[in-house]
C-alpha cells in the first residue's frame, strides 16, 4: 500500500502544475501584457482617427492649373484625336505628345484651324513652344508673330526662346546668316548634325549649292552621300 501512495504523489503534483492560473507563466504573462494597450499606443490610435475624421484641405489651383501642373490636362480623350473646337487644353495635350508625318491623309495633321489655335496659345504662354513647334502654321504671318516673342524677351538662357529661335533659323528667312554660318562649319568639319543644310537648301538653295558640293566631293562618304541626295531632291 505504501509503494501506491508513494507512486500516487508525482501524478497528484503534475496535474496540481497544469490546474495553476496562466500568469504563473512567463510566456502568457507576456501575451497578457501584449494584449493590454500601452497609454501611448492608445494615444498614437486616437490621434490617427481624429485625423481620419477631419475634411481634406481645398487646394487654391484651379481645376486648369491642377491638371497642367501634373500633366493630366486633356488625358480624358486619351490618344483619340479632338475635334478642332475642342478645349485648348486638350488640343495642347494632344499635339504635344504627337508628331505627323506629311502625306496625303489629312487626319495625320493638325487643321489650319488647329495650328492657329495652339499659335495664340503660344503667344500667351511662350513656355509652351518647345513641345508645339512642330504644329504651328508654316507661313510668313506665323513666323513674324513668334519673332516677335523672340526679340521682345530679353533673357537669351530661356529654353523656350532659343528653341524658338532654332525653329525660325530652320523654316523662315529669319536668322538666314547663322544658318549660313552653322552650314559653312558643317562643310568644313562635317559634323553630326546635317539639319541645317537640309533647311538652307530648302530655303535658299543658291547659297546652299556651293556648300552641299563641297561636302559632296568631301572624304566623309556618308556626309558625301547625304550631300548628293540633297542635290538630287534640288534637281
Amino acid at each position: 500500500m505504501r509503494s501506491t501512495r508513494c507512486s500516487a504523489k508525482p501524478a497528484a503534483l503534475l496535474m496540481a502544475i497544469l490546474l495553476m492560473p496562466s500568469p504563473m507563466f512567463p510566456q502568457s504573462r507576456q501575451s497578457a501584457r501584449q494584449r493590454k494597450p500601452q497609454p501611448q499606443t492608445q494615444q498614437i490610435a486616437s490621434a490617427v482617427n481624429e485625423l481620419l475624421k477631419q475634411t481634406p484641405l481645398q487646394s487654391n489651383l484651379s481645376e486648369d492649373d491642377a491638371d497642367a501642373a501634373s500633366g493630366k490636362d486633356g488625358a480624358k480623350e486619351g490618344n483619340k484625336l479632338p475635334a478642332d473646337d475642342a478645349p485648348i487644353k486638350e488640343l495642347i495635350a494632344y499635339w504635344r505628345d504627337h508628331t505627323f508625318q506629311d502625306s496625303a491623309d489629312s487626319k495625320a495633321k493638325p487643321s489650319d484651324k488647329v495650328r492657329d489655335r495652339i499659335l495664340e496659345a503660344c503667344e500667351d504662354r511662350p513656355h509652351l513652344l518647345p513641345r508645339l513647334l512642330h504644329v504651328l502654321p508654316q507661313a510668313a504671318g506665323a513666323y513674324d508673330r513668334i519673332y516677335k516673342l523672340v526679340t521682345e524677351d530679353a533673357d537669351e538662357n530661356v529654353a523656350w526662346r532659343q528653341a524658338a529661335r532654332q525653329w525660325l533659323k530652320l523654316h523662315s528667312s529669319y536668322f538666314r546668316e547663322n544658318l549660313i554660318e552653322d552650314v559653312r562649319r558643317l562643310s568644313q568639319h562635317s559634323i553630326a548634325d546635317i539639319s541645317a543644310i537640309k533647311a538652307l537648301a530648302r530655303l535658299d538653295w543658291d547659297a546652299a549649292k556651293p556648300m552641299v558640293q563641297t561636302i559632296a566631293n568631301g572624304a566623309n562618304p556618308y556626309r558625301a552621300a547625304q550631300a548628293l541626295g540633297i542635290t538630287y531632291e534640288q534637281a
